[in-house]
């Protein structure tokens, strides 16, 4: 079982895991943490791009004035990824064009409550019960969102918890098992409407 006294650390883990391209918007996500200016939101970046890529990002980072808000773990294996899932307290998906992504499924098996956007794939596994999602709208208005959440969540912990908890139903209720019985049952209702 992951425990749920993660979410009490004083430092508020936000984890972001991906390629440092334009559909993973990382630039947003850093403006995002810049905004909040909380002191104790810890952004986790796992994932990495091309040398220009990253050093971009970095300094992006510097500009904003969160370096010391940032740690950069660069690529690492799915064990290792999955393994700071279950110490985060959230995870942090600022994709803005994905099918559904695998990695917002294994926050969830892992029991890590999301913030994502409202679009793609993200909206049909998210709902209010392990996360929040955010309307696509401009750069700007998507920071400011994202902001105001992180410090809603921050500020309340007990929250986080809970969705935490929810994440093993929501497995459930996403699992090939649930989507089986959904099919059998519409093909059963198509038979006897016949």
């Amino acid at each position: 079982d992951i425990p749920t006294e993660r979410f009490d650390n004083q430092e508020f883990h936000v984890m972001w895991v991906g390629k440092f391209d334009f559909r993973k918007q990382l630039p947003l996500t850093l403006q995002a943490i810049a905004m909040t200016g909380n002191p104790h939101i810890v952004l986790d970046v796992y994932g990495g791009g091309s040398d220009d890529q990253v050093a971009a990002a970095k300094s992006f980072a510097d500009s904003l004035g969160i370096n010391e808000k940032v740690v950069w773990h660069g690529n690492q294996s799915n064990e290792v990824v999955m393994n700071a899932m279950r110490k985060a307290q959230l995870f942090f998906f600022t994709s803005v064009s994905e099918d559904t992504s695998t990695v917002v499924l294994e926050a969830v098996s892992n029991r890590l409550p999301v913030l994502c956007f409202d679009a793609c794939g993200m909206s049909a596994v998210i709902d209010d019960k392990v996360g929040r999602k955010v309307p696509l709208s401009s750069p700007s208005q998507s920071a400011r969102d994202f902001a105001t959440i992180l410090n809603e969540f921050e500020g309340n912990r007990n929250l986080l918890k809970q969705m935490s908890e929810n994440c093993k139903q929501r497995q459930i209720e996403l699992s090939w098992e649930e989507k089986a019985k959904t099919m059998v049952g519409w093909y059963e209702k198509i038979v006897h409407n016949r």
